[in-house]
């Protein structure tokens, strides 16, 4: 199964909502463009702003701690939006994280040291 795939059988297998930290809208077009198409691109846009994602705001505690986070995990070489995505799980309490980034994502944990649940890998 192809990536897209996976995770188009993963988004609609999710029973929870869905949550989308602002960060990650640029991140998701840009990659849905270049590897997919404008269609694609078009498609997830729409559905970003019909609701089909609850929209998480980034506030100053999740810049302050990803930036915490960039700084413990240095030699990772984690950015802004893999670190602030983090802060964002901390703060709202998720352990599952829909993401292809597994280098990343299998390094960073939780606060309380737990790892993250990769969503569609470990489901």
């Amino acid at each position: 199964m192809t990536a897209h795939r996976s995770v188009s059988a993963a988004l609609q297998a999710e029973a929870g909502p869905l949550i989308l930290a602002v960060l990650v809208i640029a991140e998701v077009d840009y990659l849905a463009l270049r590897y997919l198409g404008q269609r694609a691109e078009e498609t997830f846009l729409e559905d970003v702003s019909q609701g089909a994602f609850a929209r998480e705001e980034l506030r100053d505690e999740d810049l302050d701690r990803g930036l915490e986070i960039i700084r413990r995990y240095s030699s990772h070489k984690i950015g802004i939006v893999d670190a602030t995505l983090v802060a964002l799980a901390e703060r709202l309490n998720i352990d599952r994280v829909l993401t292809l980034d597994f280098r990343h994502f299998r390094t960073l944990k939780i606060r309380d040291r737990r790892p993250f649940t990769i969503v569609p890998a470990d489901t």
